[in-house]
């Protein structure tokens, strides 16, 4: 299913652009859809949609940080790999599970 999304995300790139070659996809463009797929959780379409949107909206948000969007980008990696190796997607999943569990040892 994955790669049936990347294939239709390359061919609205290549509707939109008109052509697609080598230098298309640089050094920043990697790390920056990496940063997608890390951020939403690995495995997880709704959690790498809900990343692209959100990462894609940063730089808007915070105008100041144009120049140093890959330092943030990083810092963002390190993160969720370190604190939530799962993303996003793995935050909201552990979040239900604990909610959905029963209160441990309360009155009988």
């Amino acid at each position: 299913m994955g790669t049936g999304l990347a294939g239709l995300a390359g061919c609205l790139y290549e509707q939109h652009f008109n052509y697609i070659g080598p230098d298309s996809f640089g050094f920043i463009e990697s790390i920056t859809v990496l940063s997608m797929v890390v951020f939403g959780g690995i495995g997880s379409v709704p959690g790498v949609i809900f990343g692209a949107a959100v990462l894609s909206a940063l730089p808007a948000w915070f105008q100041i940080i144009g120049d140093y969007k890959l330092l943030v980008y990083g810092g963002l990696l390190f993160l969720m790999m370190r604190f939530s190796p799962n993303g996003v997607a793995g935050m909201v999943t552990a979040a239900k599970a604990r909610w959905r569990r029963p209160a441990q040892g309360g009155a009988s």
